[in-house]
């Protein structure tokens, strides 16, 4: 689906659809109902300025209508709007959050625990930077790491996580620079002696040419 760079917003009349892709300079369409789309991209265009009419055109007539959505996939203004907007309605088909080149910082930690917490269907979570907040979700058991440094504070999230993740039964995580066998290994037995609220996970710690495998409980 091509969707033109209007700037009158139109509608998008949706019954049931695999995967929808809104990558516009412009976000300026609305859903009628709320349409089953197993996959949703949301990717607006950073150094395009964001008007008013946008913002409230995204909060009142688009996040709104997304309780069928299965996968959303949010980066830049996109995500910023889900974070901001308090939701007033359950997005109870919702199974899988990515979140795409987009740092999760603290300011957008009660967005981001409102968002999860209005999706409690969620089992698995995909950041594509190293985390920065923290939160709880019962539901979740796959968590994917991509861009971890070894610093403390990645550490210190993944321990929160392995400490309030009660179904959590696999974590991959994803080195942002090449590490041999052993620096791999080093991490994943450290990560294996934090304290953990699930009976059991697999540990998935490295690269393509260099990963450990470790499974362990409680």
């Amino acid at each position: 689906m091509i969707l033109d760079n209007l700037f009158a917003p139109f509608a998008l009349k949706i019954s049931s659809l695999k995967t929808l892709s809104i990558r516009q300079k412009i976000i300026n369409f609305f859903f009628v109902g709320s349409p089953h789309i197993n996959n949703l991209i949301l990717c607006r265009q950073a150094e395009v300025p964001v008007t008013r009419q946008e913002s409230r055109n995204m909060k009142d007539r688009i996040i709104g209508s997304l309780g069928n959505v299965r996968t959303l996939q949010l980066a830049g203004w996109a995500f910023e709007c889900f974070t901001a907007y308090r939701l007033n309605h359950q997005l109870s088909k919702l199974e899988k959050i990515l979140l795409l080149d987009f740092n999760v910082c603290l300011k957008n930690m009660e967005g981001l625990t409102n968002l999860i917490g209005h999706a409690d269907g969620v089992k698995k979570l995909h950041i594509s930077l190293p985390p920065t907040v923290a939160f709880r979700n019962s539901a979740v058991h796959i968590i994917n790491i991509q861009g971890f440094t070894g610093k403390l504070y990645e550490m210190s999230h993944i321990k929160f996580m392995m400490a309030h993740f009660p179904r959590l039964r696999h974590l991959e995580v994803t080195l942002i620079r090449e590490m041999d066998e052993a620096q791999s290994g080093a991490y994943a037995d450290l990560i294996s002696d934090f304290p953990m609220l699930s009976a059991s996970v697999e540990i998935v710690m490295g690269s393509e040419e260099h990963f450990i495998c470790k499974n362990i409980e409680a």
